[in-house]
């Protein structure tokens, strides 16, 4: 039985750690490293649009993730906390969102 006491009738635990993201757009045009933010932030995930290049993610000089070349279009979560900063480098023709917070 509902209580309308309360002001949420349902379990909304999946929404705990929900925060406002932001994203960075690759799309293969700049082939050299760039800076995503300078400084600390999570990385949430890296959407894969359209593949056709690598996309290496690195927490300042260190490699997080490299996506190759043959992975399939769709997101890959991470959920790690970056220390330094959050950089992307991509080798050619792809399109990709990165999502940290």
């Amino acid at each position: 039985m509902a209580d309308f006491n309360k002001k949420i009738q349902s379990e909304n635990r999946h929404l705990e750690n929900l925060t406002s993201a932001r994203f960075y757009y690759v799309d293969g045009s700049v082939t050299t490293q760039q800076t995503i933010i300078n400084g600390a932030c999570r990385l949430v995930r890296c959407v894969l649009n359209t593949n056709g290049a690598t996309i290496t993610l690195k927490d300042g000089t260190r490699t997080i993730a490299v996506i190759a070349s043959d992975a399939p279009e769709g997101p890959f979560d991470y959920g790690l906390y970056i220390e330094n900063k959050l950089t992307v480098q991509a080798s050619g023709a792809v399109d990709a969102t990165v999502v940290f917070d």
